[in-house]
């Protein structure tokens, strides 16, 4: 009886056991799209660097050879993938990268956001292709949901030009929390920035 017993017991603790496997299978679902960062390079701005996916839309209008955008949607086999939209200017001449500059640039992203959650600034430490730059970050929810957004703006000279990006990230928590999914396609996005001229 008590083998039979002990038989018993041990059956139910290996079907709890895969029971409970199968439940965190199906609960946390795998990243089956990781980003790919394809490669793009802007002539007429000396620039190249990866964006996350081949489905990214680059809008790079050949009559307007001093900017483009690359909107990057989130991916739904991908819990951690975020909305991102990167546009890039680039001015023909060096204009100073100031303190100054970097609170103008705070103060236009905090003009429209009523709920701020995290705000970063930093002035000559953030290097793009080992160039000095300027940053500055604004989180905020939006509305009521679980969605948060943050908008980031980023400026440096090279080779007696200017260039401004201007990026956006929106999503949700997924596995692995929204700021580290935001930080990973930040901070991969800037150090594939490289200036060609």
């Amino acid at each position: 009886m008590l083998k039979l017993l002990v038989g018993i017991l041990i059956k139910i603790l290996v079907v709890v056991t895969l029971l409970t496997f199968i439940t965190i299978i199906i609960a946390v679902p795998s990243s089956l799209a990781q980003p790919t960062w394809e490669a793009y390079e802007n002539n007429n701005c000396g620039i190249s660097l990866k964006h996350p996916y081949s489905s990214d839309i680059v809008l790079d209008n050949d009559k307007s050879n001093n900017s483009f955008k690359i909107q990057s949607f989130q991916n739904l086999a991908d819990p951690d993938s975020l909305n991102m939209t990167l546009m890039v200017s680039c001015i023909d001449k060096a204009i100073p990268i100031t303190q100054e500059n970097m609170e103008l640039a705070r103060s236009s992203l905090l003009k429209d956001s009523k709920a701020i959650v995290i705000e970063d600034i930093s002035f000559n430490r953030t290097a793009v292709d080992g160039e000095k730059a300027g940053s500055v970050a604004i989180s905020k929810p939006i509305g009521l949901t679980d969605i948060k957004e943050i908008d980031k703006i980023i400026e440096t000279n090279h080779s007696d030009h200017t260039y401004i990006f201007k990026l956006n990230f929106a999503g949700n928590e997924g596995v692995s929390g929204f700021y580290n999914n935001y930080r990973y396609l930040s901070d991969n996005l800037i150090d594939s920035i490289k200036f060609s001229q």
